[in-house]
């Protein structure tokens, strides 16, 4: 049966009120966006010769909006929508485009776009990239290019860590999917973007040489001051000809840290290559959507 007429003006009603919101958060999103480039023309004077982008408080502010919308909107929803409204609004200060590892013959290079796409949105320009090497060409030629680069993974080969670490101002400041992390397939966003503090981080250093053992590394570590449960270590293929060691340290750290500066006069002793600071990004929003 079709619905009383009593319902229908409810509904209808209900509707006019709903059109309302929409027009009121349209008329926010202007409000804010005219903040967001004042802002822009403020960092435009501080940032000259690297990104805008401000990945700490872009994770900060999701981490609080999803706190907000608990029990009220669905948590990877309000998630994936404040996401798209940080993206186009980085755009309204600065241009950004990506350049994305996606080979042909790799079957995840579609999981790889789509991942991109759901933090930046469509409507960032995007290139593929065949190789590893094109995206950190792109990266090193425009602090515009943010690249997209899967996470140390053999079979991907790792000689692109020795490549980014040896030139300055290119870092690691995202881990991707942000929203609902998968260890399975993850990537690096990369770029011209200084790395920032949330209070939840990992924080990313290479030595470029990999005569050490993970378990010989864990011991300098923990010489240096870091618990075993606050680092993992990584060594690179004996293949490769620019070996390395990585080390993820569960934490914001930078490389002025004393138990760092310790890390580096140690492996100085022990005959080891230079320590450097590959990146930080903060920890992924896990778990959203389950409860």
């Amino acid at each position: 049966m079709p619905p009383k007429k009593n319902h229908e003006r409810t509904i209808e009603s209900l509707r006019d009120k709903i059109d309302s919101i929409d027009d009121n958060l349209i008329l926010l999103l202007a409000e804010r966006a005219a903040y967001v480039k004042e802002v822009g023309i403020i960092k435009a004077k501080e940032f000259k010769d690297q990104s805008i982008i401000r990945p700490g408080r872009e994770a900060t502010m999701l981490r609080k909006i999803v706190n907000k919308a608990k029990g009220v909107f669905p948590e990877e929803g309000i998630a994936m929508i404040w996401r798209l409204i940080i993206s186009a609004s980085t755009t309204l200060e600065e241009k950004i485009a990506l350049s994305v590892y996606s080979p042909e013959k790799d079957l995840k290079s579609g999981e790889y776009i789509g991942m991109v796409r759901e933090y930046f949105g469509s409507f960032i320009p995007l290139k593929s990239r065949r190789r590893i090497k094109e995206i950190l060409e792109d990266v090193k030629a425009s602090k515009e290019i943010i690249g997209a680069i899967p996470f140390f993974n053999r079979r991907f080969g790792e000689k692109w860590f020795a490549d980014l670490f040896e030139n300055e101002g290119r870092y690691a400041f995202a881990i991707l999917p942000f929203i609902n992390f998968d260890p399975k397939k993850p990537l690096l966003l990369i770029g011209k973007v200084l790395p920032e503090a949330t209070g939840s981080d990992i924080s990313l250093f290479a030595i470029a040489d990999n005569k050490f053992s993970n378990s010989a590394l864990s011991k300098l570590l923990a010489e240096a001051g870091f618990s075993a449960q606050n680092c993992r270590t990584h060594a690179s293929s004996k293949a490769i000809k620019k070996g390395f060691n990585l080390i993820e340290i569960f934490d914001f750290i930078r490389g002025d840290d004393e138990r760092i500066v310790k890390l580096k006069a140690i492996l100085q002793k022990k005959g080891g290559g230079r320590l450097y600071y590959v990146g930080s990004y903060a920890t992924p929003l896990n778990n959203l959507g389950s409860r």
